[in-house]
């Protein structure tokens, strides 16, 4: 398989000779398959092709690390965040890197910056508390802690970690309370772990892997408006890896776009089976179930999203459009539409708002959603920019 891997990425390189995507796409592959000495061969080249690569700069930077070569990393993180301040695990990364040279003010300021681009990591709190631990800050470094555990409640790092906190604090029984908590979990880990091991051997780790590089192939494929070849790639991904969600969205995205929503059902299906609890795949689903007018899944798919986060507006934008195509529940659409101008007060939701008044013969409500519609887009000068006139139902 990491013949096969290797060949994607050659082709690639065969393919869009002067993307430095495709050079780095081989670094990558190289990467995951441990091959340091290959990557970095890659990145660099990849560098001296372009030297804006803020990836390029991020993937030697590991590989510095993971030799011990703090410092060179470091410089190399500087660099890549230079280019591209939004790289995420750029200034993560590198605040690992500040703790173990005992630089942990430095590191409070780069975990910051990440925690920005990525909230809901627990590892950046975590970290946050090793950070205000080395400089005493005890309260702070226990705050940290028990966000990173409200996030990963089975992770044992941040429990090992509050544990000495409250020992530091003199708060024994509490040390002795989270010393118990990480030893189980750490237990369990170290269970999971061992069948893990088990279970899996170097064909299914290695399928991964040629999993995620025909997913990113496909990427790239997509971005040189090969759509064919790029759904080659991501059903080959999809194909080898059951778990791989990335391709499997961007299949859906591409038949959604090509007019091939049928195609798109049963993947949508998929993911809501193996990641039950992200609203994304909920209303995706429901996009697509709408698009076909099966309009009883549709809704369904679209309330589980937004019984999954109640303040998704683009789950109750969906919803009351469905309602206001059916024609039925009119009193709930009218009741989702004025939660959704208090979630996202724009023009067209104030509009929608106004139809689902209509609807419900309020006149002045419609009125006066109308006034705000104009009041935020003066040039809106129609109804509803979103619903679409009542579907006779069979």
């Amino acid at each position: 398989m990491k013949e096969e891997a290797i060949s994607v990425a050659r082709r690639l390189m065969e393919d869009f000779p002067k993307s430095t995507d495709a050079m780095g796409l081989m670094g990558t592959v190289h990467m995951r398959f441990r091959d340091t000495a290959e990557a970095a061969k890659w990145w660099q080249k990849c560098i001296e092709q372009n030297p804006r690569r803020a990836d390029a700069y991020h993937g030697l930077a590991r590989i510095a690390y993971t030799k011990g070569e703090h410092a060179k990393a470091l410089e190399l993180w500087h660099q890549a965040q230079q280019i591209n301040p939004s790289l995420p695990g750029t200034y993560g990364a590198a605040a690992q890197a500040l703790l173990e040279t005992g630089r942990p003010q430095e590191a409070i300021e780069s975990l910051e910056k990440e925690i920005r681009l990525s909230p809901a990591d627990d590892a950046n709190y975590y970290l946050l508390g090793q950070a205000y631990l080395q400089l005493k800050q005890y309260e702070t470094a226990a705050e940290n802690y028990q966000k990173a555990i409200e996030i990963a409640p089975t992770d044992s790092r941040a429990y090992y970690g509050l544990a000495s906190t409250y020992a530091r604090r003199g708060q024994a029984d509490k040390a002795r309370q989270c010393m118990e908590e990480f030893k189980t979990i750490k237990a369990h880990e170290e269970e999971s772990a061992l069948k893990r091991l088990r279970g899996a051997d170097d064909r299914t780790w290695a399928g991964r892997i040629l999993a995620q590089t025909h997913a990113d192939a496909g990427n790239l494929c997509a971005m040189h408006r090969r759509p064919k070849e790029a759904e080659d790639h991501w059903r080959r991904a999809a194909a080898l890896d059951p778990g791989n969600r990335a391709c499997r969205q961007a299949l859906i995205d591409l038949y959604r776009t090509s007019g091939r929503p049928r195609e798109a059902v049963a993947i949508g299906e998929h993911l809501r089976q193996i990641d039950p609890g992200n609203p994304t795949y909920h209303l995706n689903a429901g996009t697509v179930y709408a698009e076909l007018q099966q309009f009883d899944a549709a809704e369904e798919a679209i309330r589980k999203a937004i019984e999954l986060k109640p303040n998704l507006a683009v789950g109750h934008r969906s919803l009351v459009r469905i309602l206001l195509i059916r024609n039925r529940k009119l009193p709930e659409a009218k009741a989702l539409a004025q939660k959704l101008v208090e979630l996202e007060p724009s023009a067209p939701n104030y509009s929608l708002l106004a139809e689902a008044c209509h609807r419900n013969g309020d006149v002045a409500g419609a009125r006066e959603a109308l006034r705000r519609a104009l009041e935020l887009e003066p040039g809106n000068t129609k109804t509803n920019k979103g619903a679409k006139e009542p579907a006779q139902q069979k």
